[in-house]
């Protein structure tokens, strides 16, 4: 996983700005929205939930995930069948680790890259603020 500038890569920022359309429309905050994202780029079979914008701590309970490129496979543990399934294929687009953000008690599953991919994070904290600003936000999700 590689950490990267929103200057560095044009594809993932339209990405951004292309979800910031649909949810709220036509807005004038579009560039002060993209910047509050963090890029990453991850390679096939990297596990997403263990990495975050702080790289020393593995708790990412605390990030958002928005994908701008590839595909993510979320997972989880089946206990009748004692291994892992996956759950659902998210590409562009698609968001994960809301579940923070909405519920008390968080689904418990792992996100790890089904392609080489470009994802977006961005802080609870920092999302909060966004969803006060932008009321479509909350309601889209």
């Amino acid at each position: 996983m590689k950490y990267i500038s929103n200057q560095q890569s044009p594809t993932p920022k339209v990405a951004i700005l292309k979800f910031l359309k649909i949810v709220a429309g036509d807005t004038n905050l579009k560039l002060e929205f993209s910047q509050v994202w963090l890029l990453c780029k991850f390679q096939l079979g990297d596990e997403v939930t263990l990495y975050g914008i702080d790289a020393e701590t593995e708790d990412n309970n605390n990030l958002v995930y928005l994908v701008c490129q590839g595909r993510v496979r979320l997972l989880v543990f089946n206990a009748t069948i004692g291994r892992e399934v996956s759950t659902q294929l998210l590409s562009v687009k698609q968001t994960f680790r809301l579940d923070h953000l909405f519920y008390k008690q968080p689904l418990a599953y792992r996100a790890i890259a089904a392609s080489a991919c470009f994802l977006a994070q961005i802080n609870i904290s920092d999302l909060r603020q966004w969803l006060q600003r932008i009321p479509n936000l909350e309601n889209y999700w």
